[in-house]
């Protein structure tokens, strides 16, 4: 079997990956600069309105010929309030704008059958189907996938005993596992493991299913389902 330690694992299952994404990063930009302008143009027409606000209150007080004065902290004041609420938007805005949701877990490399050694997660069932000759069928390739920074291992698999709905059972020897155990499986990589039914012969017909786990990999627990048919 191989192994790959490759770049096409490398930073799988990391959310913040996204981060470097330049279009994502283009889009959340242009996000930013779009509120920017709108709030920029809510603060000019505000201060528009304050200042002919306070012309209309000189004209009133000048030809009304009005003792009254107007506070001449008034205006700076409303400028403070204008340029906090603007901050207050700004940021607002921005902590709208949350990094692209990276998706689901992508598949290492190798096949579309794979584990996740870390969480468990992948696929969740290894499918098997056979027919009642003597002939040797093909094997599947389940991918052992470890995307984070450390060595994890070893690892050794195992099957247990499988069982039909009708309480029939088969012994776990009738799946092979090549390898069934590796010594370390270093940081972003992945190896592939063989699983397969040597022969067909003398398996009941029946659909049966067991368990496949890892120690050493307490999180990884695949249905084993094996499906014999009739000889063609």
């Amino acid at each position: 079997m191989s192994e790959r330690s490759g770049e096409g694992a490398a930073g799988v299952g990391f959310p913040w990956a996204s981060v470097f994404d330049p279009v994502a990063n283009a889009r959340a930009l242009e996000q930013i600069q779009r509120r920017g302008l709108k709030a920029a143009g809510e603060l000019v027409d505000r201060l528009v309105s304050a200042v002919d606000g306070d012309r209309d209150f000189d004209a009133v007080m000048t030809n009304g010929e009005s003792h009254g004065t107007r506070s001449t902290g008034s205006a700076a004041s409303d400028l403070v309030g204008v340029w906090a609420d603007l901050v207050t938007r700004t940021l607002q805005a921005m902590a709208r704008l949350s990094v692209p949701d990276a998706g689901g877990p992508v598949q290492p490399t190798g096949g579309p059958l794979w584990v996740d050694v870390t969480n468990g997660s992948g696929c969740h069932t290894v499918a098997l189907s056979v027919n009642g000759t003597d002939a040797p069928v093909g094997s599947v390739e389940l991918w052992l996938h470890n995307p984070s920074q450390r060595s994890i291992g070893p690892v050794q698999l195992h099957v247990s005993e499988l069982r039909s709905a009708e309480g029939a059972t088969l012994p776990a020897t009738v799946v092979n596992l090549d390898p069934e155990g590796i010594g370390q499986l270093p940081p972003r990589s992945s190896r592939g493991i063989s699983v397969s039914i040597g022969s067909a012969a003398r398996l009941p017909v029946g659909r049966y299913r067991g368990l496949l786990q890892a120690a050493g990999a307490p999180d990884v627990a695949l249905s084993i389902e094996l499906t014999v048919t009739g000889a063609t």
